[in-house]
């Protein structure tokens, strides 16, 4: 079963300037991005989407394949689906690998992969247990609650499920946003309006959700972190200091 990473590379982020560009430990995190999936050895072909010149040339400094995209995507999951309509190879599953997370490993991408049933459309993502409630309570740490199948019931930034009676026997999870996709709900989230869900709570997941296509959740207990502010890298620095990644 041929998989292919896409790792979609916006150059203008909000919250932190260029973010892409920045150097963690000697090497910019896009770099971090791209080697991490081709170690792992479980993808077929890993590939840069790039929608500015400036992360073109940095992709193929350290000898990335990278291919230019337009400006006009909202978000990664579109970003591929550009890149495929204009010719971009299609594998078996699709996988869209964050550009800002330098701590992927290849179990966490083994376990992204584990999805056996690939008729039809469908995405696979991940989901951490949440240990501290400043993650509960913050609302750039999505939540997702999920049925007794696996499958998602809902993502959000808010606390899910709300426990009423107070007696701190929920189990809350993290949404860890990597995804694998099959080509067939690629092409059907393209011809997909984006749900009053998706714009409520500015999570690009709610569209194929709201919409019927099933989005399978897997549960990893590997360390996850992204970086969306300047602190974060001295946070991720700390971890990746005292934590062995494989």
């Amino acid at each position: 079963m041929q998989s292919i990473a896409y790792i979609p590379a916006r150059l203008k982020s909000t919250r932190f300037k260029e973010k892409i560009l920045q150097p963690f430990l000697g090497k910019p995190l896009l770099q971090w991005a791209y080697e991490n999936a081709v170690q792992a050895e479980v993808f077929d072909q890993v590939i840069i989407l790039a929608d500015d010149p400036i992360t073109l040339e940095l992709a193929r400094s350290f000898k990335a394949r990278a291919l230019l995209t337009s400006s006009r995507p909202q978000n990664g999951t579109e970003r591929i689906i550009e890149a495929l309509k204009n010719g971009a190879p299609i594998g078996e599953k699709i996988v869209n690998v964050q550009a800002d997370e330098p701590l992927l490993t290849r179990t966490i991408f083994n376990r992204l992969l584990s999805g056996q049933d690939t008729i039809g459309a469908r995405i696979w993502t991940l989901k951490k247990k949440i240990e501290t409630l400043e993650e509960l309570k913050a609302p750039q740490i999505v939540k997702v609650i999920t049925d007794i199948n696996g499958r998602a019931l809902y993502f959000s930034r808010s606390v899910i499920p709300f426990d009423r009676d107070q007696k701190g026997e929920i189990t809350y999870f993290k949404h860890v946003g990597l995804y694998a996709y099959t080509p067939e709900a690629l092409m059907k989230i393209s011809s997909l309006e984006r749900s009053h869900l998706d714009h409520a709570e500015s999570l690009e997941q709610l569209t194929p959700l709201f919409h019927g296509i099933p989005i399978e959740v897997f549960e990893t207990t590997e360390t996850v972190y992204g970086v969306d502010v300047p602190e974060d890298l001295e946070k991720i620095k700390k971890i990746f200091d005292t934590a062995p990644f494989v």
